[in-house]
């Protein structure tokens, strides 16, 4: 996985070789840096088919979201939803 600061230069990168007009990139990401290259088609893979999607439907641009809007908070929920069940015979 690349960087924030790698991908804004993958970015640069993407920019130079669409210029180029000879190019042609497929490329498969979690990152919605790189998803939001302009002018890209976004799909998503479901049970059935290939799916048009764009940046804001995708699950990692919304979780990224989540952790943007409150870090602590959100890292507490996640954290928090692992607890495992205690029984009272359990020390940990």
């Amino acid at each position: 996985m690349l960087s924030p600061a790698r991908q804004m230069e993958f970015l640069k990168l993407l920019r130079r070789m669409e210029e180029s007009t000879i190019c042609q990139v497929v490329m498969a990401t979690h990152s919605p840096m790189l998803m939001a290259y302009p002018g890209a088609r976004l799909l998503r893979l479901t049970k059935y088919e290939l799916e048009p999607v764009s940046v804001e439907q995708t699950d990692h641009y919304k979780v990224m979201r989540e952790f943007c809007a409150d870090p602590n908070g959100f890292v507490e929920a996640v954290i928090d939803e692992w607890k495992p069940h205690r029984r009272d015979d359990d020390r940990f």
